[in-house]
């Protein structure tokens, strides 16, 4: 048997087996509680076990959520999601498909309760001068630079001194 007839026959069983069992991509984002922590469990490679050892309840318990047949308290999801290191959004995502109020705040950059925050951040930027420093979203986006990272940039990119420097 070649390779070229081994490939085609695993492909298909692969197809087969997603279609029937339902299994979800990386991409897809889950709909339900249940899902939604077993993708976050296994996007950080544990086990139940392990996390059920972490957590501190049985590994049947952490089983039964996962497959929809129990309901975890606010407390457990909460120290369940701690426990994922799960962003701040997918907290709130998973609170609200258990039913519970989303714990955590999502200011837009510029909200007046984010004064102080972006104070500190300026304070920081200009206390590290002359050294690079600079504030990067969590999308990688630039934020804000000191002198010294502006210095670096043109330095190391010359043809970004056409653009606008970024605000302080």
């Amino acid at each position: 048997m070649s390779a070229r007839q081994v490939i085609p026959a695993i492909t298909s069983q692969v197809i087969a087996l997603r279609r029937c069992c339902g299994r979800m991509r990386q991409h897809d984002a889950p709909d339900q509680l249940p899902d939604t922590l077993r993708h976050l469990r296994q996007a950080r490679r544990l086990s139940q076990l392990a996390l059920s050892l972490t957590l501190g309840v049985s590994q049947r318990h952490i089983s039964f959520v996962e497959q929809g047949r129990a309901q975890p308290s606010r407390a457990l999801l909460m120290a369940w999601l701690q426990a994922l290191d799960a962003p701040l959004a997918q907290r709130n995502a998973a609170l609200l498909q258990a039913g519970f109020a989303p714990a955590y705040g999502d200011a837009a950059r510029g909200d007046p309760g984010l004064a102080q925050a972006e104070w500190a951040l300026r304070h920081l930027l200009q206390a590290h001068d002359p050294l690079p420093a600079l504030v990067v979203s969590a999308q990688w986006d630039v934020l804000q630079v000191n002198q010294g990272a502006q210095w670096l940039i043109h330095t190391l990119l010359p043809w970004t001194a056409e653009l606008p420097p970024p605000r302080p």
